[in-house]
């Protein structure tokens, strides 16, 4: 998830806190991660996740729910 100036303003941190907690609920897992990185220079398109290896922009808490569904 990326952490870059442009995301943070763009509510990334809400979306960094929410999706760990939603995803161990959603996907019956303890072993969830969400890692942290730098810019993906897409800053415009923020706030960036990549979720099992396919990238969202402009993702907000609630559209967890949605990308989580579509990753059971």
């Amino acid at each position: 998830m990326c952490v870059g100036k442009d995301c943070k303003k763009k509510g990334v941190k809400k979306v960094f806190s929410q999706l760990p907690k939603d995803a161990k609920k959603r996907l019956n897992k303890s072993d969830v991660r969400v890692v942290e990185t730098k810019c993906l220079d897409l800053c415009k398109r923020g706030p960036n996740v990549i979720f099992d290896n396919e990238f969202y922009s402009k993702v907000t808490t609630e559209q967890i729910e949605a990308l989580l569904k579509k990753h059971e």
